[in-house]
This record gives C-alpha cells, sequence and structure tokens, in this order.
C-alpha cells in the first residue's frame, strides 16, 4: 500500500439496502488491513420511522447525515480507508421522504441547509475528505429483497413485506441517482446478481475488480 499521498483517499462501498455492502466492507478493510467506517443503522429511530414515517422521517435524516459526517471525521487522518455507506446518499433518502409527503417543506429547506453546510467543509478541507472512488453493488431488486428477507429477524419480516413497495421505489431510485446524478468520484459498478459477498471465492473477485480500478486511479 502506498504511503506518499497528498490527500486522504476515500473509497465509498455503496448499494441498496440488502445488497451485501457491508459484509464487503468488513471483508475488503480486513484483507487489506484499512480502517473502515460501518453504517450505523441501530437506532430506535428506524423503527418509529417505519411505523409513523411522517412523523420520524426528518429527525432519523439528521441522526443518518449527523452520524455519516462524523465517520468521515474520524477517518480523516489516514491515508487509505473505507466507508459502508455515501453521505451523498443520504440526500437522495431525504429527497425521497419528501416527495413521498413524508417530510414537511421547512424541514427540507432545513435538511438541504445542513446539508450544504457539511460539503463546504469537505470540499475545502486539506486534506480534502471527499471520496476518490465509489463502488457500487448493483443487483435487480427482487435478488435484494429476497437477501433482505433471508438475513431478517422473525420480528422484522412483517415490516419488510407491509413496505415492499416503499423498498421497490427506493431501489429504483437509488439506481438512477448514482448512475445518473452522483458526480462526486468515479464510480466502479459491479453487477452482483450472481455474487454473494458471503461466500469468498465472489469476494475475491470483486475485490480483484476493485483493486484494479484503484491502480488505474493511483491509490494502490
Amino acid at each position: 500500500m502506498r504511503k506518499e499521498f497528498n490527500t486522504m483517499p476515500l473509497v465509498i462501498i455503496e448499494g441498496a439496502i440488502g445488497v451485501g455492502k457491508t459484509t464487503l466492507t468488513k471483508y475488503f478493510a480486513e484483507q487489506y488491513k484499512l480502517p473502515y467506517e460501518e453504517e450505523k443503522v441501530d437506532t430506535p429511530l428506524l423503527g418509529d420511522f417505519y411505523q409513523n414515517p411522517e412523523r420520524w422521517a426528518f429527525p432519523l435524516q439528521v441522526h443518518f447525515l449527523n452520524t455519516r459526517f462524523r465517520d468521515i471525521k474520524k477517518l480523516y487522518n489516514y491515508d487509505v480507508a473505507l466507508l459502508d455507506r455515501s453521505i451523498f446518499l443520504d440526500r437522495l433518502f431525504a429527497r425521497i421522504n419528501y416527495e413521498l409527503g413524508r417530510m414537511l417543506g421547512i424541514e427540507m429547506e432545513l435538511y438541504e441547509d445542513l446539508f450544504d453546510n457539511m460539503m463546504e467543509d469537505l470540499n475545502t478541507a486539506m486534506p480534502t475528505k471527499k471520496p476518490h472512488l465509489m463502488v457500487y453493488l448493483q443487483a435487480d431488486f427482487e435478488v435484494v429483497f429476497g437477501r433482505m428477507l433471508g438475513r431478517a429477524r422473525k420480528e422484522e419480516m412483517e415490516s419488510l413485506q407491509e413496505n415492499y413497495e416503499y423498498f421497490k421505489f427506493l431501489h429504483g431510485r437509488y439506481d438512477d441517482y448514482v448512475l445518473n446524478e452522483y458526480d462526486a468520484s468515479p464510480v466502479l459498478v459491479i453487477d452482483t446478481n450472481n455474487l454473494n459477498t458471503h461466500d469468498e471465492s465472489d469476494r475475491q473477485f470483486i475485490f480483484e475488480k476493485i483493486e484494479a480500478e484503484l491502480k488505474t486511479l493511483g491509490i494502490f
């Protein structure tokens, strides 16, 4: 691993809920001995949101935004680091909740103002905290939803099934945003329809693709 960096190369592992990004991030960090921050979803706000999204969408989105920003700052002093889930995609989640009527106009304005304020710091800090590569794990919705059901606890199954249409809508918007709107870094798209991040051989196949891209970018 090269160490003579003028900036901190930050690699983001992204993908829809259930695609396997957290598992891949963990094993990639272990194999290459990289510091990483795992997506933190263990909050009572998430259950509250599923039960009453109109009441809890705004505080949940602010919570995730704040958590993601703190994770980036933790990785600030490392040469190379991994991040499970991008702060840039948090904005998409907020926009979706607003479009679905789950956030008020004033709440969306406050969120956007806070987000832009944070981005000013990411863009001007030295060394920069902006990502150098997004690895986007892509898979069809039915594949992803099947994985979500497969890993869910018994008490989560009903909530997942009740929110089937929401997750399907979210999946489509995710693809559109990453492939057509996101421009903060290069994007490496990996089709995982027939790949399982829990399988060692499949992980190695993905790792080889990521390493080749990082070498092209001069990070390895």
